[in-house]
């Protein structure tokens, strides 16, 4: 016997498919005026933009590539308290140690403790007196990055801690450090300036200034599908880092600095529990730096006046970094980088600082509070 099926009223029908959603979502125009434009996404204009987003500012990040993957990316992965400027000036190892200890409070969950020993061989530079005197000297600025004081090692002690250690070593100090993973560090700085209300854009080039009368009022920039606009602004920040002459140049602005190329060797594994220091051909400090998981060794300090964009490592750059580490740590070419990172800081000419001019409505300025008081007065 052949039924036919019962016929159910449309309000109690059930449909097995799931209902559609509208697929067009409106998109917010973004706004045209901000009151400050910082155009740079690593560490430095990150960080900017995150300052003057809390103070309640209304701030517009722009970034050519993706966050962090300049001279923030290819750094040693550290926030360091600058020991080396103990010999001359030890204010900037007291600003480097203070802003050191704002990161840990702020960020506790993204840094962790980097624990080095520097031996001392019979011909360096700087014998161990002198080397823990330096020390002792870096422990008066350790408590302002809530890091703990160094200890001085005998050389029985500092193979004890590490075998591998060359068997000339005649003693050794101890230094600490905080470690941090450049990227997340960039992009928690982002993630923030966004919730407190900034624009950021990566990916976006900036291709000219908006100037009237000298003075600059903003940025005209090409996001990545190709479309260009405009943005206007009471001031702009350069945080470019080693590209800052070329974004100085819109602004008629002649910045002159000392691309400084400096390349690591990356090992996907710790070669040590503790970071090593070790003294150059040329005298300059190496580092040898663990962290959770592999080892980055560097960095080399090469003048670099070619494409920013392509920074190649050199066979002879390689070896100058095995090279130093063999005397400290002589079975270091036993082991295999698995790739390496090239970078180039924007370091300043010795003998002479950024020029003081700038066009109007340019900032130069290590206090953003300060920027604020011109901005809003």
């Amino acid at each position: 016997m052949r039924t036919s099926p019962r016929a159910s009223s449309s309000s109690s029908r059930r449909s097995t498919k799931p209902r559609r959603r509208p697929t067009k979502i409106g998109l917010v125009a973004a706004p045209s005026s901000y009151d400050v434009v910082v155009v740079g996404g690593g560490v430095t204009g990150a960080g900017v933009a995150r300052d003057l987003s809390l103070r309640g500012l209304s701030v517009l990040l722009l970034e050519k590539g993706d966050w962090g993957a300049g001279t923030s990316g290819a750094s040693s992965w550290m926030i360091h308290g600058g020991p080396r400027y103990l010999e001359y000036d030890w204010d900037t190892t007291r600003l480097s140690c203070q802003d050191a200890g704002h990161i840990v409070s702020i960020a506790r969950n993204l840094v962790y403790r980097v624990v080095f020993i520097i031996p001392v061989l019979p011909h360096d530079r700087n014998n161990i007196e002198r080397m823990e005197t330096a020390m002792e000297v870096y422990d008066r600025f350790q408590p302002l990055k809530h890091a703990h004081p160094h200890r001085r090692l005998t050389a029985e002690e500092a193979r004890e801690a590490e075998p591998g250690l060359a068997p000339d070593v005649i003693g050794a100090v101890t230094m600490e450090e905080w470690g941090v993973d450049p990227h997340r560090l960039v992009f928690a700085n982002v993630q923030d300036a966004m919730a407190h209300g900034a624009r950021a854009m990566n990916h976006t080039r900036v291709t000219g200034l908006i100037r009237d009368a000298g003075k600059v009022i903003g940025v005209r920039y090409q996001g990545p599908d190709g479309a260009g606009s405009e943005a206007r602004a009471q001031a702009v920040v350069n945080a470019t880092g080693p590209w800052s002459p070329e974004l100085g140049a819109m602004a008629g602005v002649d910045i002159e600095l000392r691309p400084a190329k400096g390349i690591h060797l990356v090992y996907p594994h710790r070669i040590s529990n503790f970071s090593i220091s070790a003294e150059s051909i040329d005298g300059r400090d190496l580092l040898m730096v663990a962290h959770a998981g592999f080892t980055l060794l560097g960095t080399t300090d090469d003048d670099f006046y070619g494409d920013l964009g392509s920074v190649e490592v050199q066979e002879d750059e390689v070896d100058y970094l095995l090279q130093a580490f063999e005397r400290v740590f002589p079975s270091i070419r036993r082991y295999r980088a698995v790739r390496t990172t090239a970078g180039v800081r924007p370091t300043l000419y010795k003998w002479r600082g950024v020029p003081q001019a700038r066009p109007p409505g340019a900032v130069h300025d290590r206090d953003p509070a300060s920027a604020r008081k011109r901005i809003r007065p």
